[in-house]
């Protein structure tokens, strides 16, 4: 236990590890020492990587739509209502008052039609068994008044609560 330090070092390609005595010890590193591994195997790739000064104003992303999702879509845009009460807000438009309406001015009965709470800013999303049901509600539009609201309905689409947005840029 006497006189022999411990040393330690870290294997670094670009930089001189310092030992555990204050000295400095020389690092094995590879030829080209201070490119990484992307950039030896890809140089025509390095310039879009951590220079966002170097990248071009506008730029794609693709997203990959399945068949499953089409025929999902397709389904949609045929058979769900989106539902808005316009007014003061007074009263929650619940799905059972949605469906008492219904019956009541558009001839629907409960087994034609599923309602469920939606997301904001639409109150109801109606979807029904028959494409026809669909379309005679949907002209019932602004015509028809549940919980001292004005109904407003209108297809479901895919870009329904989408906004454009700009990908920001990670390094």
């Amino acid at each position: 236990m006497g006189g022999g330090g411990v040393s330690s070092s870290t294997v670094s390609p670009d930089a001189v590890s310092a030992a555990g005595d204050g000295g400095a010890a020389p690092v094995v590193a590879a030829t080209q020492a201070s490119r990484s591994l992307l950039e030896r195997r890809f140089p025509q790739e390095v310039w879009r990587r951590g220079e966002p000064e170097l990248r071009r104003e506008a730029s794609h992303v693709l997203i990959s739509h399945t068949p499953a999702m089409d025929a999902l879509e397709l389904r949609f845009e045929r058979y769900v209502l989106l539902a808005t009460a316009v007014g003061d807000g007074e009263q929650i438009v619940t799905p059972a008052a949605m469906l008492a309406t219904l019956q009541q001015h558009c001839g629907v009965v409960p087994s034609e039609v599923v309602i469920e709470v939606a997301c904001p800013p639409h109150d109801l999303c109606l979807t029904f068994s028959t494409e026809e049901k669909c379309s005679e509600v949907l002209l019932s539009s602004m015509k028809i008044k549940c919980c001292r609201c004005w109904i407003q309905f209108s297809r479901w689409c895919r870009m329904v609560r989408a906004q454009p947005g700009a990908l920001e840029y990670k390094s």
